[in-house]
């Protein structure tokens, strides 16, 4: 058995190496355009959903891909390939604001990828789509030092609240609360409220991480679809993998991780 997790905390160290050093100053895990492998937009088959074993960091921001083919594409020429304004809505910084986009509300323009708020809000953005993209040049080259210069979601934009359901859905940007600077998105507005009235009950422990990451002292991006619910508590892991050797001996690594936590928090 301890051979086995000898091997499991190599395979982790081997797996997103790149993420320990990236994620060691957030005390919550957030990453890019919701988790959405920003390579796959330009797939014929449509974005799909990265994984935290395919992790790269650019401008301090951490994007996860469905494969080591898609990251190295990306780490090749990131710019290609990272979404208008940050992934803030377009037609929002068209107006000069900040407005959470919806991945999956998305248009390649020119070879650039644009996201939207709303599938209603894109119609309007592009009805006159030229002088929208002119318009929000101008304006994120005026608002992009003023705050995050990329818009991040806690928990890869699941609703915190539907894991007590038992089937954990992502959230819309329509229903989004902030928590200690991170933003968090929700399916519905009473789920948004439930989770205001109080945020400490719903958030994951260790701000998202993986759990057995960091039971041996690493930050590494938790799948928010492998997921346990402990004494109430949401716990996430890399992958069914890393669960699995978790769950082992969930009160012991809960323990360790629980120490380990109030070092690697803020570090």
């Amino acid at each position: 058995m301890r051979k086995l997790k000898i091997v499991m905390i190599a395979y982790l160290l081997l797996a997103v190496t790149s993420l320990v050093f990236a994620a060691k100053d957030e005390a919550v895990n957030t990453v890019g355009v919701e988790g959405y492998d920003l390579i796959s937009y330009h797939d014929v088959n449509g974005p799909i959903v990265g994984n935290g074993n395919h992790v790269a960091v650019y401008d301090g921001t951490t994007y996860l891909f469905a494969n080591d083919e898609n990251k190295a594409l990306f780490e090749k020429d990131p710019e290609k390939y990272i979404p208008a304004y940050g992934g803030f809505c377009a037609y929002g910084m068209a107006n000069g604001y900040r407005f959470a986009a919806d991945p999956m509300v998305w248009k390649m323009v020119d070879g650039k990828l644009y996201l939207n708020f709303s599938q209603k809000v894109q119609e309007n953005w592009e009805d006159t789509l030229s002088e929208n993209i002119e318009k929000a040049n101008i304006a994120w080259d005026q608002i992009k030092d003023d705050g995050p210069d990329a818009s991040v979601f806690g928990v890869q934009g699941y609703d915190l609240v539907s894991y007590l359901s038992g089937e954990p859905k992502r959230g819309s940007t329509a229903y989004l609360a902030k928590y200690k600077g991170v933003t968090y998105l929700f399916e519905n507005r009473q789920n948004k409220s439930t989770f205001e009235k109080d945020p400490e009950k719903y958030l994951p422990a260790y701000g998202g991480y993986c759990a057995y990451g960091v039971s041996v002292g690493q930050k590494f991006v938790g799948d928010p679809m492998v997921w346990k619910i402990v004494d109430d508590k949401l716990y996430l892991n890399l992958d069914k993998k890393i669960q699995g050797v978790w769950s082992e001996d969930i009160p012991n690594n809960i323990k360790k991780a629980d120490v380990e936590w109030k070092n690697l928090k803020n570090n």
